[in-house]
């Protein structure tokens, strides 16, 4: 559940772990006054960051975008942000960034 706008997952995987955060058939929910779009879905903490969704629902709360980069342009190589079959209004995937992997 979202209680303010900003990220829901900031990933510190550290280079040699194979597989970070896993959330699977989850709900991106959010509480009342919290505004579609302010939301992302995550960013990197470190340049490693590793992060997979799987069948998950998101409402409108997350932002099109649904992954910010931290000003860490480096990290579009290294990090490994991965959302398979997601669902609902915070889904849309025409805005995501090209350095996250998407499977309908």
């Amino acid at each position: 559940m979202s209680n303010e706008a900003g990220y829901v997952f900031a990933p510190s995987t550290p280079e040699h772990v194979k597989v970070g955060f896993v959330a699977k058939n989850c709900k991106f929910l959010r509480a009342e006054g919290i505004p579609d779009g302010s939301c992302y879905i995550a960013r990197p903490w470190r340049i490693y960051a590793k992060l997979r969704l799987e069948d998950c629902w998101m409402d409108a709360h997350i932002c099109p975008a649904g992954y910010h980069d931290w000003n860490k342009p480096e990290a579009h190589e290294t990090t490994v942000f991965e959302e398979y079959r997601s669902k609902g209004p915070g889904a849309e995937q025409a805005d995501r960034p090209d350095w996250v992997k998407y499977e309908a």
